[in-house]
């Protein structure tokens, strides 16, 4: 009976430490190729709009913009909600998306969840705009303040979601 447990005690010890090599730590969140279309899509979306809008609006013009600005804050909160449901990546992980943005000339990535913060600020920007729009419309240079404010949290979001494919 010894030499029985003796024979099977190896193999089933082996067995489990196996396994534990099998087993891996993940330090970012697994790459959402749904989530990563929607952005690339509102991002196109978002910036046909400010194409749109480039030569500045008019208060009483308002009405016929609205809808855009509620259908691109709807897509970009829905976004910052998915990303939200992700774990939090390991600051490892941000360190090399901030370091690939430093070599670009970007601004850095600041939070617990990147790209999700990113996109929760350009839905906050397009809510400003929506309301300085709405009650005395937008001048060219507000429009080019708000759209370099949109294309950093839109360079900060397409790293991070990008950093994650690979």
């Amino acid at each position: 009976m010894i030499l029985l447990f003796k024979k099977i005690r190896f193999p089933f010890f082996a067995l489990v430490l196996f396994s534990f090599f099998q087993c891996t730590t993940s330090f970012a969140p697994r790459f959402d190729e749904m989530i990563f279309q929607e952005l690339s899509t509102s991002s196109e979306e978002v910036l046909s709009f400010f194409s749109m809008i480039e030569n500045g609006t008019k208060v009483n013009s308002f009405e016929n913009r609205e809808a855009n600005y509620n259908q691109l804050i709807g897509k970009f909160e829905a976004l910052e909600l998915k990303t939200r449901a992700r774990p939090i990546p390991a600051k490892s992980v941000l360190e090399k998306v901030n370091h690939s943005l430093e070599l670009r000339n970007g601004t850095e990535i600041t939070g617990d969840y990147p790209s999700a913060f990113a996109m929760g600020e350009i839905a906050k920007t397009l809510k400003m705009m929506k309301k300085t729009d709405a009650q005395e419309g937008l001048k060219i240079k507000t429009i080019q303040v708000f759209k370099n404010q949109v294309l950093i949290y839109l360079d900060q979001a397409l790293t991070y979601e990008n950093f994650l494919n690979r």
